[in-house]
């Protein structure tokens, strides 16, 4: 059965795919979501056609998707915490939400677009529907990681010695990037300066 998917719905189904401890199916009557147990008190009542299953979302899925999120990262201390903690093995999941939650705005930022990348993935389920129903599809939200890109860095004032060490971190791991991207320097000569006026 066809359904509208309505902004309301749309954030339903994105907050029950999260869910990996219960099977949920849209209601194409209702145009709402139940989980499993309703699903079963329904289709004793009514045809098992009106329930259609959520868009596959599992563990896998959201790995992926913080390896594409740290990937783009360009600030390279969080995004070598990051890979760090998607690296670890168990407790991957945990690792991750808590390298993030040392970073209030790349946290912001990966909240942002892992709502982008799920809403998009549903679009595309939605869509795969539609072209069953002989319906046109409906437009996919462009690629948006321009704010990934821009957004890693923010300016305040320099706050002391806390923030002379992580720019001292900072300026030690690109030194470090230079030295290995710029084999043409010697390495006798492949300090600080020579590296910065090489660059420049």
């Amino acid at each position: 059965m066809q359904f509208e998917l309505n902004e309301a719905l749309l954030d339903d189904i994105l907050f029950s795919m999260e869910d990996q401890d219960w099977d949920f199916y849209v209601d194409t009557q209702a145009g709402t979501v139940v989980n499993g147990d309703q699903y079963q008190k329904e289709i004793k009542k009514d045809h098992e056609s009106r329930f259609i299953s959520l868009p596959d979302w599992d563990s896998s899925s959201g790995f992926r998707l913080m390896e594409r999120f740290t990937a783009a990262f360009r600030n390279p201390l969080i995004r070598n915490e990051l890979s760090a903690a998607l690296n670890q093995g168990r407790g991957v999941f945990r690792a991750f939400k808590n390298t993030l939650s040392l970073y209030p705005s790349a946290e912001k930022l990966w909240f942002s677009f892992k709502k982008k990348e799920m809403r998009r993935e549903i679009l595309r389920w939605y869509n795969g529907l539609r072209e069953e129903w002989g319906l046109e599809k409906i437009g996919v939200e462009p690629e948006e990681t321009d704010d990934l890109l821009l957004e890693d860095f923010r300016f305040r004032p320099f706050r002391g010695e806390d923030d002379f060490d992580q720019a001292e971190a900072l300026h030690q791991q690109c030194l470090k990037e230079f030295g290995e991207k710029l084999a043409v320097v010697p390495a006798s000569t492949r300090d600080s300066s020579s590296i910065l006026n090489f660059a420049v």
